[in-house]
């Protein structure tokens, strides 16, 4: 198709549509605001997109004009009651306010931190000599989430994390019309060291379609009406535990009644007198995270896994946690060809050293692979053995400060053909990097380098060079283990912004790196961290 024909194409309102749904999902909001001001008809589409979820969108932005719009959106009587019962501002002409949009009605998450965090900026501009801030931004948060529920919203994201002692989150789901404001709930992210655990009866009651459960920093042993909003839910498919210990042997068995679950993950749990029985029931499991976790024995948790389980799975992570040889061996046999994604630290690949070679034997597919190897002799080993594994995409190896320069140039030829992602945590001379991506095969289309080993201006240069002959590589990232804090000046500004010509840069988001040791000496099994 030429350009002048493909000008003349007009795209469906159906094609609009997904397009400013793919940016939103991308938190791509600078695209959106630019987008809407086209013309009505994108406007129109972009601004309930924006509304319906301003806290992912403002999350590290709190934004004082969020409740500025949110406010003028009252109606008088509400605006009274706010800035005269509340805000005690005796003479605040009440402003009347016509919008495009009724913009409270389009909201359909509610993030109490952040509508918090938003209120306070904003409450310090219009009580700005008060020392009552605190306690104002208090009532007017209370205040905004009560007329926001009152109106009937049908909230799909629920954010009821709490940790400060100070703070109290009111109990919403017990306000006027709350049960049509849950009835559509699909994300809820709960727990916290002061959770009110008051809340989560209401929510069974309220909600039964919740599909995806973030439980964080939960350590109540003696309730069980978290686990009994878990077996409640009829289509539940992610549930991930956060730092949870005393009722986890609860939580687990829960699982036992979700039976569409697809995905769970376990980071920081632990496990003391947790058995792994109402997690086995889960026949539909696709992804399965051990990240951190301590107290899973052979007999409650492993046993019954070995024993029981009919995961086929899609994902499989393990880090910093205790294992089962003949339990890893399983699920990695189980899932065969379906498995794509893996990630292991040392933990696994010592206790079961052929896991590299049983990885290519039983599952063909694997698109991703992160490892921690400690000597320069594994990752010859890795490049040899993964050199058939013609589908990996993504290759994230992390390092113990390990020198590779004298080998890295004779393995480009190991590196397969399919790969678009290499992320290597080891320290490369120049020389070295010319030399391996002068042999390389494979097409790189980001390749991420640690800049605790000294990225120089050499360094940017060859990838210069890389991506002009090349035409394939289009980002570049940098990993800040083991870093030194004087290499801001290892790469010149004039270098980097002629290599931001070609190259983007940006850096990886990789929050499970902590899991793996930056040291030969650290703990692997990482159970101390726990004190």
């Amino acid at each position: 198709m030429t350009s002048e024909t493909f000008s003349n194409v007009i795209l469906t309102n159906e094609c609009y549509d997904e397009i400013f749904q793919h940016l939103l999902n991308d938190n791509d909001k600078n695209t959106l605001h630019s987008s809407l001001l086209v013309n009505r008809s994108f406007c129109r589409k972009i601004v309930p997109l924006l509304w319906s979820k301003p806290f992912s969108l403002l999350k590290l932005d709190p934004s004082k004009s969020f409740i500025k719009t949110f406010v003028l959106c009252l109606n008088s009587n509400e605006k009274f009651k706010l800035f005269n019962n509340i805000l005690k501002i005796k003479d605040k002409v009440i402003e009347e306010y016509s919008a495009l949009f009724d913009y409270p009605a389009l909201i359909r998450e509610l993030d109490f931190w952040g509508l918090y965090e938003c209120v306070r900026i904003w409450v310090q501009e219009v009580r700005s000599k008060s020392i009552r801030i605190e306690s104002w931004t208090n009532d007017t948060t209370f205040y905004l989430i009560k007329v926001l529920i009152r109106r009937g919203q049908h909230i799909n994201y629920l954010n009821l994390i709490n940790n400060d002692k100070i703070i109290e989150i009111p109990p919403i789901t017990r306000l006027y019309k709350a049960d049509v404001a849950f009835s559509e709930l699909q994300y809820l992210y709960c727990g916290g060291y002061n959770a009110d655990v008051k809340s989560y009866p209401k929510l069974m009651e309220y909600c039964k379609n919740i599909m995806e459960i973030d439980i964080v920093h939960y350590h109540k042993s003696s309730d069980s009406s978290l686990a009994a909003l878990i077996r409640s839910q009829r289509g539940l498919k992610k549930i991930t535990y956060r730092s949870v210990s005393g009722g986890t042997w609860r939580l687990v068995a829960a699982l036992s009644q979700t039976h569409f679950l697809k995905s769970v993950s376990f980071i920081c749990t632990d496990f003391a007198d947790t058995s792994s029985r109402g997690l086995i029931t889960c026949d539909n499991l696709e992804v399965l995270e051990l990240l951190d976790c301590r107290g899973n024995d052979f007999e409650k948790f492993w046993k019954p896994i070995m024993e029981r389980s009919k995961f086929r799975l899609k994902k499989l992570s393990l880090a910093r946690t205790s294992i089962n040889k003949e339990a890893i061996e399983i699920l990695i046999r189980n899932a065969g060809e379906k498995l794509e994604e893996i990630t292991v630290d040392y933990i696994v690949t010592s206790t079961i050293p052929r896991f590299l070679e049983m990885l290519v034997e039983n599952c063909p597919n694997i698109v991703y692979l992160k490892l921690f190897l400690l000597h320069p002799e594994e990752l010859t080993t890795l490049l040899s053995t993964i050199s058939v594994a013609f589908k990996l995409k993504q290759l994230v190896i992390r390092t113990s400060d390990m020198d590779v320069t004298s080998i890295l140039p004779g393995l480009a030829k190991l590196v397969p053909s399919s790969l678009r992602l290499l992320d290597m945590d080891m320290m490369i001379s120049s020389k070295a990097l010319q030399e391996f991506l002068n042999e390389c095969e494979a097409p790189i289309q980001r390749l991420i380098l640690n800049a605790g080993h000294t990225i120089t201006d050499d360094h940017i240069m060859i990838l210069i060079q890389y991506a002009k002959e090349r035409g394939c590589l289009k980002s570049l990232g940098y990993t800040y283990r083991t870093l030194s804090w004087n290499l801001s000046s290892c790469v010149s500004q004039e270098v980097e912004n002629k290599a931001k010509e070609l190259i983007s840069f940006y850096n990886p988001e990789d929050p499970a790196d902590f899991l793996f040791p930056l040291d030969r000496n650290d703990e692997l099994i990482g159970s101390d961290t726990w004190d």
